[in-house]
């Protein structure tokens, strides 16, 4: 072989590399304008989902983890309730709720914290009861 047909070679090695690499380099330009489309690089997720019931599905939590410290929304939906539900069933008319924690809505109603916590759970597993896909 003469030195021409090897530098031959070399630029033909060399422009299938580039080629290749413009290709990779395209398709992978493409997989992150489809995440970007998607919402992947947004640093909030959005929460409009979620509340609408649309969110992601996994079990129902078991309401013995209800803690004072919970709002009502929290509580609303991590239990997929019904809106007003909690507000309805345990005649609620503070107009902060659901932005408000139940010991703080205890307190101000003049309602032992703890026996306020066990009522809220004792509604949530009612609903959870006659609800179990949480619908």
């Amino acid at each position: 072989m003469s030195n021409g047909d090897t530098g031959n070679r070399m630029k033909a090695v060399v422009a299938i590399l580039i080629v290749a690499l413009i290709v990779l380099a395209i398709l992978f330009g493409r997989d992150v304008m489809n995440l970007y489309r998607s919402g992947a690089f947004r640093r909030y997720r959005p929460i409009g989902p979620l509340l609408q019931g649309n969110g992601p599905r996994g079990p129902i939590p078991d309401a013995g983890h209800i803690e004072k410290w919970m709002t009502f929304r929290f509580i609303t939906v991590s239990f997929r309730l019904p809106t007003d539900y909690l507000k309805t069933t345990l005649d609620i008319r503070d107009t902060r709720y659901p932005n408000l924690t139940l010991d703080r809505y205890a307190k101000s109603a003049g309602l032992d914290p703890d026996t306020f916590v066990g009522a809220v759970r004792t509604d949530v597993r009612g609903y959870a009861d006659t609800h179990p896909a949480g619908n």
